[in-house]
């Protein structure tokens, strides 16, 4: 008989949670039987079903709060772990951890697994909210048997560490592209949501104060922030691409020069092990899981989040040397090869499972 596993994710989009989840239910050995539970229809459940994968939309599990909808949720989860009767219930993200915890104990599932991506009490909130998602957290690993940190960062701001370990994300390995030669003008690229937490305002400041025409920006993605941030752009005469959300964005990285992630909170970032194994040089800010990607000077540059300056100066000396350049594209290509592959991760979760 397979194994049944039961993953729940707050969101149907496709941000690092549901990547994550995406190359678990798609990769896990052959005596796992994998199902998705999962917030509304997107790219998430598309992918999933392409693969065979048997996917539960419920559309009352969103992001924002709200009590009636977050009743129907979980009214929806008990019945979607009443139907599937999984041996083995994985939740991911705030939400979906909090939920997917009361509802799979209720019912009696044998082994509960959170991953915690990141932790929302870390985000800027009101105090009172920042207090609501800190103990919603500690319920969660309480309820959970066992409990995954995606990066050293989240294990060590976790609210405690009962049975949690460290399994870091991993992406599949391929040979890069193609070489990097200099674009002229460097081309310059970042992929992530417009949403505050990315700090794009932050980057768009930073290429105001590089010199006009010595590089081309462009930020794939969309979020509530794109009105806020054409403006922005505007404001600062900055020249940036914005082309919205682009399906298998990372193919964009094998042509640019220089990848950015200028986050002010962030687990880790996928992106990141992207443009490592695309060879690409990398920038991001030290919050997060960033650092154990990128260390400073070594792999890439790292600085200060919510530091224009420090982005600038970090951005100006990577443009103008492309020696530079190469040399940190090497050494992220073989810190991803290492230690963030994906068969070592699907290896250790699975591990976790029979624990």
């Amino acid at each position: 008989m397979r194994t049944k596993v039961l993953f729940i994710v707050t969101k149907s989009n496709w941000g690092g949670a549901q990547r994550y989840v995406f190359d678990l239910a798609t990769n896990l050995p052959q005596h796992y039987d994998p199902a998705v539970a999962c917030g509304g229809t997107g790219l998430l459940t598309e992918k999933l079903r392409a693969h065979g994968v048997r996917v539960h939309s419920i559309e009352a599990m969103q992001r924002d709060m709200s009590m009636l909808r977050e009743i129907s949720a979980f009214v929806s989860l008990l019945s979607v772990i009443r139907r599937e009767r999984p041996h083995i219930v994985h939740l991911n993200s705030s939400k979906a951890g909090v939920l997917g915890a009361v509802a799979a104990r209720l019912l009696g599932v044998p082994k509960i697994v959170f991953s915690a991506h990141g932790w929302a009490y870390h985000e800027k909130r009101l105090l009172f909210i920042q207090w609501l998602w800190w103990l919603g957290h500690a319920a969660t690993l309480a309820l959970a048997t066992d409990s995954i940190a995606v990066s050293e960062h989240i294990f060590r701001t976790a609210p405690f560490r009962r049975r949690m370990r460290i399994i870091l994300h991993g992406i599949e390995l391929y040979p890069p592209k193609q070489q990097h030669a200099p674009n002229d003008p460097i081309e310059i690229l970042t992929i992530a949501e417009l949403h505050r937490n990315k700090g794009i305002d932050v980057l768009l400041r930073a290429l105001a104060l590089l010199k006009p025409g010595s590089y081309r920006a462009t930020v794939i993605g969309e979020g509530q922030e794109r009105e806020n941030l054409e403006s922005l752009a505007s404001l600062l005469q900055v020249a940036v691409h914005l082309p919205g959300f682009i399906e298998n964005a990372s193919d964009k990285i094998d042509a640019c020069d220089l990848f950015v992630l200028p986050s002010r909170t962030e687990a880790l970032g996928y992106v990141l092990l992207e443009a490592g194994r695309a060879a690409c040089a990398a920038i991001g800010t030290r919050v997060g899981g960033i650092p154990e990607v990128i260390e400073d000077g070594v792999s890439g540059r790292t600085v200060e989040p919510e530091n224009p300056e420090a982005l600038a100066a970090a951005l100006r000396s990577l443009v103008e040397d492309s020696a530079l350049r190469n040399q940190y594209a090497a050494a992220l290509r073989a810190r991803v090869e290492s230690v963030f592959r994906l068969d070592r991760m699907v290896a250790e979760t699975a591990a976790v499972y029979v624990a």
